[in-house]
């Protein structure tokens, strides 16, 4: 069963688009969108209220970082990035997922690419980023250069939202203040979980994709409740079940989760890979970090 359908998310997108003119308008803060949720839709459970704040945040996000039509003048920081420094000591600062943002931003700094349609940065230039971390420590944590090259690509879409990379004259230039911050985590946590279009970095199926940013934080309360280690197609099927996002024990939706969406809970440390469990069954387990990270998430 759904707790809330993408019709249902359709029925209300007049109210959506309204609450998030306002919430930009204003410079509401998370908290503040939930509360409104509550008053304007008044959800019948915690789902429906996780859905509707998500939608109105997006449509915030896309709004202030396409520079669109907000009123000059404003401070759109506490909602684009509700983070400060002081944040950052309660997150991972050794993931995969920051060192991968060290590198390109390093890389991009010395090659300085021109960027092609839509700016995306040339094939050139991740080739020759996949040849040095095949050379670097990194090839420990990923051996495998096509796959490599794909999580190259996602780091860099997942910059881009973050505000990490921009283009100049034709050029991708980075953000190097914003790199060396305390909060780096957060803002790209951020840009990953609530601004990035998934379809565009899980692209083998982008309808599964954004239905799945739909539901993430039914799929993250899940993940909470289990303690210790657990399988992911024990999880996925209980997801499948409570969303109707697929049906039990779909293997190519499985692994879908698994490749994508599980690999950058690793990335991030809040989910790691238990080597030894036993059983043919991918199991993986939350990080003591990872369990404030998801605080974090399901109390914004």
């Amino acid at each position: 069963m759904k707790f809330v359908s993408g019709m249902m998310l359709r029925h209300h997108d007049k109210e959506i688009n309204s609450l998030a003119k306002q919430a930009i308008i204003h410079n509401y803060s998370s908290r503040r969108i939930m509360r409104e949720v509550e008053k304007t839709f008044k959800p019948s459970n915690h789902y429906q209220k996780q859905h509707l704040a998500s939608a109105i945040m997006h449509c915030c996000y896309d709004e202030i970082l396409s520079g669109g039509a907000a009123p000059a003048g404003k401070n759109y920081a506490v909602m684009a990035f509700p983070f400060d420094d002081s944040d950052s000591s309660c997150f991972p600062q050794d993931c995969f997922a920051l060192k991968l943002c060290d590198f390109l931003a390093n890389q991009l700094e010395v090659m300085s690419p021109a960027v092609g349609e839509n700016s995306c940065l040339p094939r050139e230039f991740y080739e020759q980023c996949v040849a040095m971390l095949t050379e670097s420590d990194l090839r420990d944590e990923i051996s495998d250069a096509e796959i490599l090259l794909i999580h190259l690509k996602q780091s860099a879409i997942i910059m881009k939202r973050a505000g990490l990379i921009h283009v100049r004259e034709g050029r991708a230039v980075v953000n190097r203040q914003a790199c060396s911050s305390p909060s780096l985590y957060a803002r790209l946590l951020t840009a990953f979980w609530d601004k990035t279009k998934w379809e565009s970095i899980f692209p083998s199926n982008p309808s599964a994709a954004r239905e799945l940013k739909k539901s993430r934080n039914i799929l993250l309360d899940l993940c909470a409740a289990r303690p210790g280690i657990f399988s992911v197609s024990e999880l996925a099927n209980d997801f499948f079940e409570m969303t109707g996002y697929g049906k039990k024990n779909d293997l190519f939706l499985i692994s879908f989760l698994d490749f994508y969406l599980f690999t950058w809970l690793g990335h991030f440390g809040i989910i790691n890979y238990p080597k030894f469990t036993g059983g043919a069954q991918v199991r993986i387990a939350i990080t003591e970090a990872g369990s404030k990270v998801i605080s974090f998430l399901q109390n914004r």
